[in-house]
C-alpha cells in the first residue's frame, strides 16, 4: 500500500509541476516576447529590432517561416521599451511594422499582409480563438487550479515528512494563500513585466507574507508543535513548491 501511495505521488507530481513556474506563482518567460505571423509566404523570415527608451535599434533574432509553424519568440534585453519586425519574403522584398511597445504578457500578432504589428496576450489568443466555454475554463485551470492542485500535493508530502497531524489544516491555509497570491498576481500582471526587479521584489515579499500567515495559522491550530518546528515545516513547505516548481520549469522548458 506504502508503495501504490508513493508512486501516485511521484506520477501526480510530475504531471502537475512542469505546467506552473513555481506552485506559488503563474510564470511566463521574463525575457522574450511571442508573435504569431499570419500570411506570410514559406521561406521567408521574420526579425526582430529592439530599442530602449533612447529610441535607438539594434537588430535582434530572427526566426525562419516553415510549413504550419507561424509562432516565433525573440528575446530582448532588461531595458527595451519597444520593438518593431522585419518581415522579409523569399524574393527578397522587405516590409517593416510600426513600432510597438513592450507589455507584460508579450503576446502579438503580426499579419504579414497588412505588415500590421499588435498586442495579443495569451489570454485575449485564447478567448478569441475560443467558440465555446471551454478554453476558459482551460486558461483558468492553467492559471489557478494547477498550482493550486500542485501546492496542495507537495505541501502534503512535506507535511508527512514533519509528521505534522491533522493535515487538514495544511490543505486548508493553501487551499487561503494559493489562491490569493495567484489571483493577486494575474491582476497585478498588467503592472509588472515578468523577471523584472520590481516583479521579483513583490513575489519576494508576497512569499515572506505568506510564511508569516501560514505560521500563525499553524500556531493556532497546532498548539502541540514548538515555535521551531513550526516555522522550520511553514519554510520549508513553501520553499519546496516555489524551488522545485521553478527548477522543473527551467529543466523542462
Amino acid at each position: 500500500m506504502k508503495k501504490r501511495l508513493a508512486l501516485l505521488i511521484v506520477l501526480l507530481t510530475v504531471l502537475l509541476i512542469p505546467h506552473t513556474a513555481s506552485a506559488n506563482s503563474p510564470g511566463r518567460d521574463p525575457w522574450a516576447v511571442t508573435v504569431y505571423v499570419e500570411n506570410a509566404t514559406d521561406g521567408g523570415k521574420v526579425t526582430a529590432f529592439f530599442a530602449g527608451d533612447d529610441g535607438a535599434f539594434r537588430e535582434g533574432e530572427h526566426s525562419p517561416l516553415k510549413g504550419e509553424d507561424r509562432e516565433c519568440s525573440f528575446r530582448f534585453l532588461d531595458g527595451d521599451t519597444q520593438f518593431y519586425l522585419l518581415y522579409t519574403a523569399p524574393d527578397g522584398t522587405e516590409q517593416r511594422s510600426d513600432a510597438i511597445r513592450i507589455v507584460t504578457y508579450g503576446k502579438y500578432r503580426y499579419d504579414a499582409g497588412q505588415n500590421l504589428l499588435e498586442e495579443k496576450t495569451s489570454f485575449y489568443n485564447r478567448i478569441e480563438s475560443c467558440k465555446t466555454g471551454s478554453t476558459i475554463l482551460l486558461f483558468l485551470a492553467g492559471t489557478l487550479l494547477v498550482p493550486f492542485a500542485a501546492t496542495l500535493l507537495l505541501e502534503w508530502i512535506v507535511a508527512l515528512c514533519f509528521k505534522i497531524r491533522p493535515v487538514k489544516y495544511v490543505f486548508a491555509i493553501n487551499a487561503l494563500t494559493n489562491l490569493v497570491m495567484n489571483l493577486l498576481l494575474l491582476f497585478g500582471s498588467g503592472f509588472l513585466i515578468d523577471g523584472s526587479l520590481t516583479y521579483w521584489i513583490v513575489l519576494t515579499g508576497m512569499e515572506l507574507l505568506v510564511v508569516l500567515f501560514e505560521y500563525l495559522f499553524y500556531r493556532k491550530k497546532l498548539p502541540h508543535l514548538n515555535m521551531a518546528r513550526r516555522l522550520a515545516f511553514t519554510v520549508t513547505a513553501n520553499a519546496v513548491s516555489l524551488g522545485l516548481g521553478l527548477v522543473l520549469l527551467f529543466v523542462l522548458f
